[in-house]
Order: C-alpha cells, then sequence, then structure tokens
C-alpha cells in the first residue's frame, strides 16, 4: 500500500501573492497550541445575603503557538522548507526575517497600516487566521562565515477580533473610528467585547479616553473607540509597561 504524503505546515499572508507571502516548513512543528479564555465579574455581595451569581461578559482572545524549526546544514538551502512561487532557496536568515517583517506595522504615507493578517495551515487539520504577537528566534547553529543555518523560532498569533463599526458621520471622530455613549450596566470590558469581540481591551478604551478608574465611568459618558489596530497596540503597550 503506497503511503499518503505528509503535508507540511505553513504561514499564508492572506490576500497577497508573490515569493515574501508564504513560508513552508520542512520540519513540521511538534507542538501546536490553542488557547482562549472567558471573562466574568463577581457581583458584590450585600451583606447578609446570599451571594449572587457571576456575569459573563464574553470570551477573551483565540490564540495559537508553535515553535518551528528552520535548517539549513544540508547545505540546498530552503527552497522545501520556504515555499517560492520562483523556486528560488531562501535562507534561514531571510525566513525567520520574514517573520519579523509580518510582526511590524510600517506606516506609510502617515496613515496606520493594519498588521499582516496570516493563516496558519497544516493539511486538513489546524487552521488558524490572526496576525502574529510574538515571534522568539533561537539561533542554533552557524557557518564558517557566522551566518545561521539553523533556528527555532517560537510564534504566537491572535484571533482577529470583529472589526470595528463604521465610524457615524455625524460624530465627528477619525475614519475607521467611532464613539459609543456608557448605558445602565455598561463597563469598559462589555464595552471593549461589543466593539473588537475581546473584552481584554479595555485598557485602550480607557488609555484613549484618559480614564482613571475604568469602576467609575458615569452613565451617559461618550467614549471614542480606536480602530482595532490601535486599540491591540495599545492594550499590548500597557501590558508590557505594566
Amino acid at each position: 500500500m503506497i503511503g499518503q504524503p505528509i503535508s507540511k505546515a505553513s504561514l499564508q499572508e492572506v490576500g497577497k501573492m508573490g515569493p515574501d507571502s508564504e513560508l513552508k516548513f520542512k520540519f513540521n512543528p511538534e507542538t501546536v497550541t490553542r488557547s482562549k479564555s472567558a471573562s466574568w465579574t463577581e457581583p458584590k455581595t450585600v451583606e447578609g445575603g446570599e451571594p449572587p451569581p457571576m456575569q459573563y461578559i464574553g470570551h477573551g482572545s483565540d490564540s495559537l503557538s508553535a515553535k518551528l524549526l528552520f535548517d539549513d546544514t544540508d547545505g540546498v538551502g530552503l527552497d522545501s522548507a520556504v515555499g517560492l512561487l520562483s523556486g528560488a532557496a531562501k535562507k534561514v536568515e531571510a525566513a525567520t526575517d520574514q517573520l519579523f517583517k509580518w510582526l511590524t506595522v510600517i506606516d506609510e504615507n502617515n496613515e496606520k497600516q493594519e498588521p499582516a493578517v496570516l493563516e496558519f495551515g497544516w493539511g486538513t487539520g489546524v487552521h488558524f487566521t490572526g496576525v502574529l504577537k510574538t515571534v522568539t528566534v533561537q539561533y542554533l547553529r552557524f557557518d564558517a562565515k557566522g551566518n545561521p543555518n539553523r533556528a527555532v523560532a517560537s510564534i504566537t498569533m491572535w484571533a482577529l477580533p470583529t472589526g470595528p463599526k463604521s465610524t457615524n458621520p455625524t460624530s465627528g471622530g477619525l475614519p475607521g473610528r467611532t464613539s459609543t455613549v456608557v448605558d445602565e450596566g455598561d463597563t469598559l470590558a462589555s464595552i471593549s467585547y461589543r466593539q473588537y469581540g475581546d473584552p481584554n481591551l479595555w485598557r485602550a478604551i480607557a488609555i484613549s479616553n484618559g480614564i482613571e478608574d475604568p469602576a467609575r465611568v458615569p452613565v451617559g459618558t461618550r467614549l471614542l473607540l480606536p480602530r482595532n489596530s490601535d486599540a491591540l497596540a495599545l492594550s499590548a503597550r500597557e501590558a508590557s509597561d505594566g
């Protein structure tokens, strides 16, 4: 019986074509980890009364982590590890540099560009679409000239939250942004979940509106809601500073 060919995992930039739009891996990941969380609030208990039930706010970010091996020690390049439409080979350093390039958001013409949307695919099994959150590369071997020829890259991807609503033309907001009015029972986390599909981005709303105490936002307050990419960047910066 002839065995079936082994499917190779890959990273593909969604909607792009060309030599820098795809990485196919010579060695499949040893492990792939999916992670997701749920957010709950615990209402205050009235003294002497029964504790009220916890309230579900929403789910957190869906993420994928994988460890990828790049190896050029056989001396034939990474043409089988890096999928190029031209068929040319890429070395280890060029392949890992591509990961860092996808991680970087470049400003062009003073306009904020969205990060590269990538699809991690592995045969008919694992498929995940999102943006790179972290890339850590460890170079393990080098040639006589000091060029890396073996490396392990650890990546973490975030699934894309629900896109923001379009700006209300009468709100005076910038394109790609919108605003909302705090209603009875709203929290920054619940507003964040409604807007982005991720309650953990509430810090971005707080920063954008100069809110120091997120638990004391009066009903009727109009809040500016940053774009998806800005909310992700602000939350990541706040987490790193903390």
